[in-house]
C-alpha cells in the first residue's frame, strides 16, 4: 500500500512540474498552427469548457473571420483544465485509461481536430511539439546582438536564457516534457501491475479460505 501510495505521489509532482512550466512557446505553436489550419472555416469547440461570462452560457462555435488572438485566448483556457483523461493508445483505440476530463476532439475545424492526452496535445492525430527552428527564433530573438540588454546582474539577455532553458527542457512537447510523460506512464503502469498483484493476492486468499 506505501508503495502505491509512494508511486501517486511522484505523478503528481512530476505532472505538477510539467504543468507550472507549461510555455508560452507551445501555446504559442499550437494556436498558430490551428488557427493556419482553419483558415476560412469555423471552430467548433465541445461544449462545456469555454464559457460566455455576460450570458453565462457555453461557446460551441468560433465562427469565421476570428483573430489569431482568439485562438491564443481559447489554447490557454484549454490548458487550465489540464491534466485531462490519461488513456493508452489514441481517442478512437482507448487501451487503459485514469479518469479525468475528456479531451478527445476538444476543439475542431473541418476535418481536422485536437486531442488531448493528459497533458500531451494531438492535431488531427499528430503529436503537437515545438518545432526546432521555433526554439532557435525564440534563441535569436532574446540573446542577439541587438536585442535589449543592461549592465549588471539583471540584464534581460540573462533573463531570457534562463527562460529559454526552461521552454526548451521542462515545457510541454519537449525534451523533458518527453522524459516526464514516458515516467509518468511507467508509473501508471507499475501502479495498475502492482494493483493487479494485490487483487490477486487478495482472491487467492479468499479462495483458500
Amino acid at each position: 500500500m506505501k508503495k502505491l501510495i509512494f508511486l501517486w505521489l511522484m505523478i503528481f509532482l512530476l505532472t505538477s512540474l510539467v504543468n507550472a512550466t507549461s510555455s508560452s512557446l507551445f501555446v504559442d505553436h499550437l494556436s498558430k498552427t490551428i488557427y493556419n489550419d482553419c483558415q476560412n472555416k469555423d471552430i467548433i469547440i465541445k461544449e462545456g469548457y469555454i464559457q460566455n461570462t455576460l450570458t453565462n452560457k457555453s461557446v460551441t462555435i468560433l465562427p469565421w473571420q476570428y483573430s489569431y488572438d482568439n485562438v491564443h485566448r481559447i489554447i490557454e483556457i484549454l490548458g487550465n483544465y489540464e491534466p485531462y483523461e490519461f488513456f493508452q493508445g489514441s481517442c478512437e483505440n482507448k487501451g487503459v485509461s485514469i479518469s479525468g476530463i475528456p479531451g478527445c476532439k476538444i476543439l475542431s475545424c473541418g476535418d481536422k481536430y485536437l486531442d488531448v492526452n493528459q497533458y500531451t496535445y494531438f492535431w488531427n492525430g499528430v503529436r503537437v511539439d515545438v518545432p526546432k527552428e521555433e526554439f532557435n527564433t525564440y534563441n535569436a530573438q532574446t540573446s542577439g546582438d541587438n536585442s535589449p540588454a543592461v549592465a549588471g546582474n539583471n540584464n534581460n539577455i540573462q533573463q531570457n536564457n534562463k527562460s529559454l532553458l526552461i521552454n526548451l527542457f521542462w515545457s510541454k512537447g519537449t525534451i523533458g516534457g518527453l522524459i516526464i510523460g514516458g515516467i509518468i506512464w511507467l508509473l501508471v503502469r507499475i501502479i495498475l501491475f502492482e494493483y493487479k498483484k494485490r487483487k490477486t493476492k487478495q482472491k487467492t486468499k479468499k479462495e483458500a479460505s
